[in-house]
């Protein structure tokens, strides 16, 4: 006999899983901190880098809970279905299958704070829909609002109100800007929907952006602990307890898992550490 086929027939497609989710996670951890004004693309590909990454995280848990209550058997497809792209919901179904596996309290911890539950109500609206916002506002079918905007209003306003800048304008500073200012044109769409149109307005809005996107990660990071650690407590029950047998999930978000004092400021993300 081979030895994989000792595997359990879905081995392989937990472990795709598991991996697109710490891909997509990490991809969109980076993304996020490359984003400021004049690069603002580096947005759209973190919200999808991260709503993917998140959402495909909660299935796991998901399909895995569902199994150890039915005897090995998985859920149909109109299981998922009805949780549908609803990070939010999903992680309030989330915070009861915490409680059976001891970390409900992480889980709460994380739904009292008001900057967490923006980053999963802004993850949300983007995989739902607004991340066509901008087909839709050229089409006449606006329904969302530009979640780039969003994410800088919405989250971002409670992280500057929280972690204010230290930095302040030196002198040297407005020298420069004043000298740019007058000797050549800026025009730049801003994040929160405006036109920046002088160096001092760029300099500003990056420093805002910086301190948003940087505790905007550190948020997420504390986000996807909850839900890893809670799906290798899940997978570890489901061996001890019900003799079925899962990847060792833990090992596709180690880089996620560490001491913050090793990521707190990190920039650049990846599964394979």
């Amino acid at each position: 006999m081979k030895r994989s086929d000792m595997l359990p027939k879905n081995f392989i497609l937990f472990l795709r899983e598991a991996e697109l989710a710490s891909m997509s996670l990490c991809a969109g951890l980076t993304a996020l901190r490359k984003a400021n004004p004049s690069h603002t693309g580096f947005y759209t590909h973190a919200f999808f880098s991260i709503s993917t990454g998140i959402e495909r995280l909660m299935k796991l848990i998901l399909i895995i809970d569902y199994a150890v209550k039915n005897n090995g058997f998985y859920p149909d497809n109109k299981y998922l279905r009805k949780f549908g792209h609803n990070i939010i919901e999903s992680m309030k179904i989330i915070g009861s299958i915490s409680n059976e596996y001891g970390h409900y309290s992480e889980w709460k911890s994380l739904m009292d704070d008001e900057i967490n539950i923006e980053i999963l109500n802004h993850a949300t609206e983007f995989a739902i829909g607004a991340r066509y916002s901008n087909l839709d506002e050229l089409t006449n079918n606006k329904r969302y609002d530009d979640p780039i905007r969003s994410w800088n209003i919405n989250v971002g306003d409670l992280i500057l109100k929280r972690y204010p800048s230290r930095n302040e304008r030196s002198v040297e500073d407005e020298f420069f800007d004043n000298a740019m200012d007058k000797s050549s044109v800026i025009l730049i769409p801003g994040e929160r929907g405006e036109f920046i149109e002088s160096f001092k307005e760029l300099r500003i809005c990056a420093q805002n952006s910086e301190i948003i996107n940087k505790y905007g990660m550190r948020h997420l990071v504390s986000i996807i602990q909850m839900l890893s650690t809670l799906l290798v407590s899940i997978r570890d029950f489901a061996q001890v307890e019900k003799n079925l047998d899962y990847p060792f999930f833990h090992e596709f978000f180690i880089p996620l898992n560490t001491p913050k004092e090793y990521w707190k400021n990190k920039k650049s993300w990846s599964p394979y550490y």
